[in-house]
């Protein structure tokens, strides 16, 4: 989909934005990996390519983003402070709600 000169970075990502499918890039990792985190434009389906990938992949099927969309994807149950249970909840949730005190 994109042609790369042999001086990109191989650590830079091209990415096909979740709305509407257009394609971005280059950015790092770790920018690809905080996005998928908050769910922000990019999902586990988002195609992702960078210099020396033979093709576009999901962010699902290439490290270190598929631990990260496994991660969001378990599904967990908890025991609130009154001793309710509560669940299935995504780990974004259980996340949240460690932040917050919760």
């Amino acid at each position: 989909l994109i042609e790369m000169s042999t001086e990109t970075d191989a650590r830079e990502w091209h990415y096909c934005d979740v709305l509407g499918g257009a394609q971005k890039g280059p950015v790092p990792a770790v920018v690809l990996c905080r996005l998928l985190e908050k769910g922000v434009g990019v999902s586990p389906q988002t195609l992702i390519w960078k210099v020396g990938m033979e093709s576009w992949l999901p962010m699902s099927s290439v490290e270190p983003f598929k631990s990260i969309a496994e991660f969001n994807s378990m599904q967990w149950y908890y025991i609130d402070i009154e001793g309710q249970q509560h669940g299935p909840v995504l780990s974004k949730m259980i996340v949240h709600k460690l932040k917050e005190g919760d």
